[in-house]
């Protein structure tokens, strides 16, 4: 068995997964999942080391991730988006960890944030080594996951466990529901070490759909599923969780990111419709409640 694979869902962007495919090793196997049959047959001839699994017909978005990394037949498991990067000496750095914490079921590196044009800015990382047994790793991301998929090296049997990505979610948290699962259901490490480049995109999905209701509906299906598996789990080495104050704190923080680009976007008056047509997270922190009302109705 290869020690490590990296998983690639791609849809119709040639150009930015040969250059994340670059930055791939030789010996390093790849699993592209094509979703709607777009890489072109030049691309795919570059990379002996690929493998591409092409869907005439276009499928679902996590559809197309899980796909990519049922593929895989490692030990462990590395997921990029097709647009993000690796750093030089990614691979070194994953592997010496990977023999450091054989036991742990999910390596946390950080990352850089790139643009569409490459330019690079902060992104996050870990401050120091940290190291959690199930369920702790939790604690670190309770209230929303600062990692980004191509900084998270997971092992491919807790995947196959917990059954890879929710494709329930059709806007966000999918990637961030199964990172929280994992760090619930086995070891973690946070490495401070920065392993790859995450791509931000001018006008992309969170800016254009987290003022919305349906964002904040499945933002309460991720944490009502989350919790309800945080509770049992601290249960069992006999610690407790409020499940409601952890609710709301997530709702009210996406709350909060959706006025203000609402009031950026559409003013008091628009930022004040969409608060009106959502429930109000009354469970979460004060200080929370008070910046999301400030937020309403201040410039």
């Amino acid at each position: 068995m290869d020690t490590i694979e990296v998983a690639i869902p791609t849809y119709n962007r040639d150009l930015f997964l040969d250059k994340l495919l670059r930055t791939v090793p030789p010996h390093i196997k790849i699993s592209v999942s094509d979703n709607g049959s777009f890489v072109n047959e030049d691309l795919k001839s570059k990379y002996l080391n690929a493998s591409f699994i092409s869907h005439e017909t276009v499928i679902e978005i996590f559809d197309n991730w899980n796909c990519a990394v049922e593929n895989t037949s490692s030990e462990w498991v590395i997921m990029p988006s097709d647009d993000d990067v690796f750093l030089e000496n990614a691979f070194a750095y994953i592997n010496n960890y990977i023999n450091r914490y054989p036991d742990a079921g999910v390596l946390i590196f950080g990352y850089q944030i790139i643009d569409e044009d490459d330019n690079v800015s902060e992104g996050w990382c870990p401050q120091q080594e940290l190291i959690y047994d199930a369920p702790l790793g939790y604690e670190v991301f309770k209230y929303g996951v600062e990692a980004r998929m191509p900084c998270i090296v997971f092992k491919s049997s807790v995947l196959k466990k917990l059954k890879y990505f929710d494709n329930h979610f059709e806007l966000t948290a999918s990637d961030s529901d199964l990172i929280q699962r994992v760090l619930l259901s086995s070891k973690s490490v946070f490495i401070p070490e920065i392993i790859g480049a995450y791509r931000v995109w001018k006008g992309n999905l969170t800016s254009q759909k987290i003022a919305t209701k349906q964002w904040l509906d499945e933002i309460d299906y991720w944490q009502q599923k989350i919790t309800t598996i945080a509770v049992e789990n601290y249960l069992q080495i006999g610690k407790k969780l409020n499940p409601h104050q952890i609710v709301d704190e997530v709702y009210a923080i996406n709350l909060l990111a959706g006025i203000a680009n609402k009031r950026k976007t559409a003013g008091f008056n628009g930022a004040y419709d969409f608060f009106k047509s959502v429930r109000f997270p009354w469970h979460a922190k004060l200080k929370t409640k008070l910046r999301i009302l400030k937020t309403l109705l201040l410039k």
